[in-house]
């Protein structure tokens, strides 16, 4: 998957605004992903938030499905640098023995509705990064999911005061299973 190219992208947006996202978040998830504590401010939980939004649109076109976000929020995150207000995004850390890069995504189909929601989790060395959203995203459930707890730091929409990470509880490999499905009781998935 990190080689992967996409080329759904202009030249002009992945050297323009997606270069800058990437500048900018950079400094912030570096230490992080190093599995060293950040107290994340306002305006860098943003920051990543933004980043992982990016990302979960990326991905989405290389999964082999209709995908969740819209035109609008793809244009929402490029035009007002911010991820959509249908979008959540969590932290976890993970202490990693030899998958040190890795993405899965899911989408929910909510029974009740037939609205859709897609949740990406990407760990990246010792920080798990997880958006999820899309029209389905005015559920409870959803809503319940992106408060912070002792495995993860809410950080979209972002938290009136510091996100601490790591949170106190750090996931293994069997746990990230289950952050990566936070909507299991809810939806049938795909993907």
């Amino acid at each position: 998957m990190a080689s992967h190219k996409l080329r759904n992208v202009c030249t002009d947006c992945n050297s323009g605004w997606m270069h800058r996202a990437e500048d900018a978040v950079a400094p912030i998830i570096t230490p992080m992903i190093e599995g060293r504590p950040a107290e994340l401010t306002i305006d860098q939980q943003l920051t990543i938030a933004t980043w992982a939004a990016l990302k979960a649109a990326v991905f989405e076109y290389i999964w082999d499905h209709d995908q969740v976000l819209t035109t609008a929020d793809r244009e929402l995150i490029m035009a007002q640098d911010r991820p959509p207000a249908t979008v959540q995004v969590r932290l976890a850390a993970i202490e990693s023995d030899g998958y040190p890069l890795q993405a899965r995504g899911l989408a929910y189909l909510v029974r009740e509705t037939g609205a859709k929601i897609m949740c990406l989790t990407m760990t990246i060395g010792c920080l798990v990064i997880q958006v999820s959203g899309g029209p389905g995203a005015g559920t409870d459930a959803l809503r319940s999911a992106g408060r912070t707890g002792p495995d993860f730091a809410a950080i979209f929409p972002p938290q009136a005061q510091p996100a601490w990470w790591p949170p106190s509880a750090v996931l293994g490999h069997e746990t990230l299973s289950a952050f990566a499905d936070p909507l299991a009781a809810l939806a049938d998935r795909s993907r």
